[in-house]
């Protein structure tokens, strides 16, 4: 099943992609997406995925100053 999906989180992906895996809980929900191989896809997930790993040290870092 080919779906169009914008993914939000701190930014927008308009692509096709390829659900794989659907899951829900009662306080969670899950989606596993395939997207279509390209290259300016491929460029926005990297920059998302190092600017959420930079946030993540940056909030390691403040809880460890403040023990």
């Amino acid at each position: 099943m080919q779906i169009n999906i914008k993914l939000i989180v701190q930014f927008i992906v308009n692509t096709k992609a390829k659900v794989i895996n659907l899951s829900e809980l009662k306080r969670e929900f899950m989606i596993i997406l395939l997207f279509d191989n390209n290259v300016k896809i491929k460029k926005l997930l990297t920059e998302y995925v190092a600017s959420r790993q930079l946030a993540l040290v940056r909030e390691f870092k403040k809880l460890a100053q403040e023990l």
